[in-house]
């Protein structure tokens, strides 16, 4: 085999690898789906697993959150959780 050619196809293998790494909570439309009222099962199903737990101030927090190596940046999508029912999500972006 070329070298140009097995070249390309370790570069595709390595982009289809990494774009399959993405969190579910970042694939399109998941997070627009969420709708406050829902039970932490229900955004769980949603977003999967988040990559981030916290409690502060009688709310639990679930983050989640995707690494650009290229930018060296993280993307973060906060929820907040009071009594188990999800109230509100905040998008921030975060130097690496």
């Amino acid at each position: 085999m070329r070298p140009g050619i097995l070249a390309a196809l370790a570069i595709g293998a390595a982009v289809l690898i990494h774009s399959g790494c993405a969190p579910k909570a970042f694939e399109p439309g998941n997070y627009a789906n969420l709708k406050p009222g829902m039970t932490k099962a229900q955004v769980e199903d949603t977003m999967g697993k988040p990559t981030g737990t916290e409690t502060a101030e009688g709310a639990e927090f679930w983050q989640y959150d995707k690494r650009d190596a290229v930018a060296s940046r993280i993307e973060r999508i906060e929820l907040r959780f009071e009594n188990g029912i999800y109230k509100s999500m905040k998008k921030s972006s975060l130097s690496d």
